[in-house]
Protein backbone atom coordinates (compact mmCIF):
# COMPACT_ATOMS: atom_id res chain seq x y z
CA UNK A 1 0.00 0.00 0.00
CA UNK A 2 1.18 3.22 -0.51
CA UNK A 3 0.19 6.35 1.66
CA UNK A 4 -0.79 9.73 -0.34
CA UNK A 5 -1.45 13.24 1.22
CA UNK A 6 -1.56 16.44 -0.60
CA UNK A 7 0.66 17.71 3.00
CA UNK A 8 2.36 17.13 5.86
CA UNK A 9 1.88 18.16 9.17
CA UNK A 10 3.72 16.72 12.07
CA UNK A 11 5.06 17.17 15.73
CA UNK A 12 8.07 16.42 17.23
CA UNK A 13 7.66 13.73 20.09
CA UNK A 14 9.91 13.11 23.07
CA UNK A 15 10.88 9.82 23.66
CA UNK A 16 12.30 8.43 27.10
CA UNK A 17 12.65 5.15 26.11
CA UNK A 18 12.79 2.79 23.06
CA UNK A 19 12.70 -1.13 22.48
CA UNK A 20 11.87 -3.43 19.69
CA UNK A 21 12.27 -6.94 19.21
CA UNK A 22 12.20 -6.87 15.48
CA UNK A 23 15.47 -5.01 15.26
CA UNK A 24 17.03 -6.64 18.25
CA UNK A 25 17.69 -9.75 16.90
CA UNK A 26 21.05 -9.81 16.37
CA UNK A 27 20.96 -12.46 13.73
CA UNK A 28 19.26 -9.96 11.27
CA UNK A 29 20.75 -6.86 12.57
CA UNK A 30 24.12 -7.39 13.95
CA UNK A 31 24.68 -5.40 16.98
CA UNK A 32 25.23 -1.21 16.81
CA UNK A 33 23.99 -1.64 12.97
CA UNK A 34 20.47 -0.04 14.11
CA UNK A 35 20.01 2.64 16.06
CA UNK A 36 16.96 5.13 16.92
CA UNK A 37 16.37 8.17 14.62
CA UNK A 38 13.29 10.27 15.83
CA UNK A 39 9.64 10.28 16.35
CA UNK A 40 6.81 12.02 14.52
CA UNK A 41 3.30 12.58 15.34
CA UNK A 42 0.94 12.77 11.98
CA UNK A 43 -2.73 14.20 13.33
CA UNK A 44 -5.34 15.14 11.42
CA UNK A 45 -3.82 14.86 7.99
CA UNK A 46 -6.24 14.17 4.70
CA UNK A 47 -4.70 11.01 3.31
CA UNK A 48 -5.55 8.03 0.82
CA UNK A 49 -3.45 4.42 0.74
CA UNK A 50 -3.51 3.16 -2.55
CA UNK A 51 -2.98 -0.43 -3.72
CA UNK A 52 0.73 -0.50 -5.19
CA UNK A 53 -0.21 -3.82 -7.19
CA UNK A 54 1.92 -6.95 -7.25
CA UNK A 55 5.40 -6.02 -6.19
CA UNK A 56 8.74 -8.08 -7.72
Amino acid sequence: MQLRTSFWKVQPLAVNSVRSSFFEDESMFPKGSVSFDNALLMKQVPHEWHDMGRLR
